[in-house]
């Protein structure tokens, strides 16, 4: 698409609602520039304001979207505990990592095969499971009924205000996506406005880790669509020929490509299996980005370079940081351009971004 002389100022309102304001030609294809520069703002639910000139100059300004890691550092990583107390504590974007069992069943836990001292055995599931102990097995390995055996409170203190098992217990994405909607004694007040962005834990390099990408896919996209999440989230992965997949199960989902130096791989000869193809010391992690119809980045504090963040800019893409738990990192990447932060920590994030003069939803 050509962009007629003139500004293009996309506009994300806090309420969700994505007002569009441009003047461009007849046309418009779903995956325009255009299209994409809408996607790179909802991607990270927030209030960014990106103004495009014809000659292709960006500025950011507007919210910057603070995104609670793992659901932030109120419980143990990734349990209902921790996602229930960031959401109390005024979070509204909260990040989780997906994955599925041998059942089937979607879970949120961090590493595919959960070690020690994060988790600890307590019993089998069944009298002589042959698994037994679980530790250290892939999740795709073992059951529902074996996951929720183990302790996962990781040694951090308990949430006060929420029952145990939500502190020890490895929960399903559906019962961390009822959060938002609880009210009374347990979990958190009615949270309207909230979004959550699903990572789904594939490695290319380890594959026999996980269930084929396809069927991680389905899983989480039938969970989302029972939820009525389908159309409220943002799907990431750091195999992104993984979102390729997503892309054609969930159309309307905004899609973010995880990167970090190990699956950069910059400076190996060749593309990185982790990139869908893409060699970035043949060209930039945005046009890679591009190229592959993604709608935003999220990458480590120590790739993101002010030259990146522009150039993700330029082609309407969002670049998110993580996982940045001091004000002198949170500064760091708002001075790069970062139009997201990643973090263990959302309230003081938040704190940080209204000092900097910008300021958040």
């Amino acid at each position: 698409m050509r962009r007629e002389p003139g500004a293009i100022r996309l506009l994300y309102r806090p309420d969700g609602v994505l007002a569009t304001i441009a003047r461009y030609r007849r046309g418009v294809t779903r995956r325009s520039g255009l299209f994409l520069a809408v996607l790179a703002v909802l991607l990270l639910g927030a209030g960014a304001t990106v103004v495009a000139t014809s000659r292709g100059s960006q500025v950011a300004s507007g919210p910057v979207t603070v995104i609670a890691h793992h659901g932030g550092s109120g419980g143990p990583p990734d349990t209902r505990a921790a996602f229930a107390s960031a959401l109390r504590s005024g979070a509204r974007e909260l990040e989780l990592d997906a994955q599925v069992t041998r059942d089937r069943h979607v879970v949120v836990l961090h590493d595919t095969r959960p070690r020690a001292p994060t988790c600890r055995d307590t019993h089998a599931a069944s009298a002589g499971d042959p698994r037994f102990p679980y530790l250290g097995r892939p999740v795709a390995d073992l059951t529902l009924a074996e996951l929720r055996t183990l302790d996962c409170d990781s040694g951090e203190p308990h949430t006060r205000g929420v029952p145990d098992a939500w502190s020890r217990q490895i929960p399903t994405l559906a019962q961390v996506l009822a959060l938002p909607g609880r009210s009374g004694p347990h979990g958190a007040h009615r949270a309207p406005g909230v979004r959550f962005d699903v990572e789904i834990k594939h490695d290319p390099t380890h594959a026999h880790d996980t269930l084929p990408p396809r069927v991680l896919v389905d899983r989480v996209a039938h969970v989302l669509r029972t939820a009525g999440w389908d159309r409220r989230v943002t799907v990431a992965a750091f195999d992104w020929a993984v979102l390729a997949d997503v892309r054609h199960v969930l159309p309307h989902v905004g899609l973010v490509g995880l990167l970090a130096t190990p699956t950069a791989l910059l400076g190996h000869a060749g593309p990185s299996p982790w990139l869908d193809g893409a060699d970035l010391d043949r060209t930039t992690p945005a046009a890679a980005a591009a190229a592959r119809h993604l709608d935003g980045l999220a990458v480590s504090a120590a790739l993101t370079t002010p030259a990146r963040v522009a150039q993700a800019r330029d082609r309407g893409l969002a670049w998110a940081v993580w996982t940045l738990d001091t004000p002198t990192q949170m500064r760091a990447a708002l001075g790069k351009g970062a139009t997201a932060l990643i973090t263990d920590h959302p309230a003081l994030a938040n704190r940080v971004v209204t000092a900097h003069g910008r300021h958040h939803p």
